[in-house]
């Protein structure tokens, strides 16, 4: 087994008695100076008791900020601490609020100030605020290592990006949890990516592309499998009526960013694009090509045939980057061909299921006008219409938004940090544009399908899984832009963690010691049927036995509770955590049990006892 160490430094500084709090010092005081090289500068996160908490709720705006001037008694002790905003750390959509009070979220709140104030002053400060009851730095998160070893995926901040540079942490599409979690894609999923030409050929694509064996090994000129369709071999060319597929800078760019070839020690990785290491293949790229290097425009209708291609040849996804300038509204023989690929995808000739789907997706992306009234085919209500955030997570300068969107994903913007991906003739480059977005979105789908496709699996709910799993993108944006980004960011972890509905497996090995005023304590994670494994551990602890029957959703009086996030931690392996704070020289009592990323808690552990020793340790 694996040890991972996660802790969670909490400096009580409320609610202690003067003794107590004179014994921490005492402590402190003997450690060196605290290391802040994986400290965030300008930042720190409190948590209130519930009187300042329904203080700052009376003056929190609807992006979760606090009213700082309208809060006296925070004020003033934070004069001189430049700050620049206090916001709740867990906002989100007001459905789930009664859920995040009852799990204590809704009394965490994040201040951002001026870089240039020392983290000990700020810590002061805050601490001065009665109703503060714990201070958080903000450490900097990191995996352990990057979840593949393609020399260019550090660059690919729109798939997970912890904060650096120009691109703020967050605003990316979360990806590699899933790829460690649940799944890195599956050829049992074919996309059709109804753009330019994808190179067949690249050394990061060719692996992943879709083939037509009976082309492949027929014969020359014939349709071999009787499609309609002659030597349609890595898909169709219908600007030219051909098999012969052309390379495309902009077909190829979006077929990396759905499927290059990940962990194979060469260039980017794709969303769904496998794992070459342990010969997991990516889902299958089908190449239904309506731009060709020397025609730019769709000019003979062929956006239309190639959807209604993808449904007849095993495609369940539909990417779409391409849209009609300055029209607003489709036409009909396209939606038509949308109509079908939603309703027949992965559906045979006699009505059954033999797709991975029941039903297919049509993603397109909004288009670049910068407009909230064009948007064709995107605002067709049949098509998933996708916008583009910047690595910022506003609005891309160039994305069309309205009512019509349905979710958002990074699009790049020049200057800040632009999408990298694919290109011809073995190379690689970077590209901004809703164009650019929109198989970020496709990518997921691709992911979400290889993990719970199957028999029954519909459209519909793959559709319900992208949009439940969004997080915030208003937070970063302006008012105006309310309602017009779609439902959020598209979130692929959430997208999976999200809606589940059995609790984790129960902790079977709990275990623990303490020095000083510290308990240190290891768990074993175990399975969680629907989501692979817990999101997090609950430790609860009480100077006096804690009952079998605890409601752990309303603690009584005297018993306390700290969380741990699982993290990058696998099943079987041991998670390592640190309560701090106890008091000297005490006899606690201890339980724990895991929770899902819905909120649904295991039973809790068998009790451990420990006793706490003088304060004599060195941190």
């Amino acid at each position: 087994r694996r040890f991972i160490i996660c802790i969670a430094a909490l400096l009580v500084v409320a609610g202690c008695s003067k003794e107590k709090e004179l014994e921490r010092q005492e402590v402190i005081s003997k450690t060196e100076e605290i290391d802040t090289s994986n400290l965030t500068p300008g930042f720190m996160r409190i948590k209130v008791n519930d009187e300042l908490g329904v203080e700052f709720k009376s003056v929190t705006d609807e992006f979760g900020n606090v009213g700082l001037a309208k809060v006296k008694s925070v004020n003033d002790p934070l004069e001189g601490l430049n700050v620049i905003s206090i916001r709740r750390t867990f906002a989100g959509p007001a459905k789930f609020e009664a859920r995040k009070h009852e799990m204590g979220l809704d009394l965490w709140y994040d201040v951002t100030f001026d870089k240039s104030q020392p983290l000990t002053k700020a810590e002061d400060k805050l601490s001065s605020i009665s109703g503060v009851t714990d201070i958080e730095y903000g450490y900097r998160a990191k995996l352990d290592s990057a979840p593949f070893d393609d020399t260019r995926l550090a660059q690919q901040w729109h798939y997970f990006n912890t904060g650096e540079g120009a691109w703020v942490e967050g605003v990316d599409i979360n990806v590699y949890p899933v790829w460690e979690q649940y799944t890195v894609g599956s050829s049992n999923v074919i996309v059709a990516v109804v753009d330019g030409g994808i190179d067949y050929t690249h050394e990061d694509l060719s692996a992943n592309m879709y083939v037509n064996e009976a082309e492949y090994n027929g014969i020359r000129n014939v349709d071999d499998d009787g499609n309609g369709y002659i030597d349609d071999i890595y898909g169709y060319n219908f600007v030219r009526s051909s098999g012969n597929i052309t390379a495309h800078k902009h077909g190829t760019h979006v077929a990396g960013t759905i499927g290059a070839v990940n962990n194979n020690g060469t260039g980017v990785s794709g969303v769904a694009g496998g794992d070459a290491a342990k010969n997991i293949k990516g889902v299958r790229l089908l190449s239904c090509q309506i731009f060709d290097s020397t025609l730019e425009d769709d000019s003979n209708g062929s956006g239309a045939k190639a959807i209604v291609y993808g449904a007849d040849n095993g495609a369940v996804i539909s990417q779409n980057s391409w849209g009609y300038e300055k029209l607003f509204e489709a036409p009909k023989s396209v939606k038509n061909a949308i109509d079908y690929f939603v309703r027949y995808a992965g559906i045979d000739e006699n009505g059954q299921q033999t797709g991975p789907v029941a039903g297919g997706l049509v993603v397109f992306s909004a288009g670049n006008e910068s407009s909230e009234i064009y948007g064709s085919p995107a605002s067709y209500e049949k098509c998933m219409a996708v916008a583009a955030v910047g690595p910022a997570g506003t609005r891309a300068t160039y994305s069309n938004y309205g009512s019509w969107v349905d979710i958002s994903a990074p699009g790049g913007e020049a200057g800040a940090g632009m999408v990298l991906s694919t290109l011809p003739e073995n190379t690689y480059g970077n590209m901004q544009g809703t164009s650019m977005a929109c198989p970020h979105v496709s990518g997921v789908a691709a992911l979400i399908v290889s993990y719970c496709g199957g028999h029954g699996f519909t459209a519909q709910a793959l559709w319900g899984k992208l949009i439940v799993g969004v997080s915030d993108v208003y937070q970063y944006n302006t008012a105006a832009m309310r309602g017009k980004l779609g439902a959020g960011l598209l979130n692929a972890y959430n997208s999976f963690a999200y809606g589940s509905s059995v609790p984790p497996n129960k902790i079977v090995e709990f275990s623990g010691s303490t020095k000083s005023n510290y308990g240190y304590f290891d768990v074993l994670i175990r399975s969680d049927t629907d989501d692979t494994k817990p999101y997090g551990i609950n430790i609860y602890y009480s100077k006096s036995p804690i009952p079998v029957s605890l409601n752990t959703s309303n603690l009584p009086e005297g018993i306390y509770r700290k969380s741990f996030s699982v993290g990058s931690t696998a099943t079987g392996e041991i998670l390592q955590c640190i309560v701090d704070n106890l008091d000297f020289n005490t006899t606690y009592y201890f339980v724990a049990n895991t929770y899902d990323y819905s909120g649904n808690k295991s039973e809790i552990s068998s009790a451990i006892s420990l006793t706490t020793g003088s304060n004599s340790f060195l941190l």
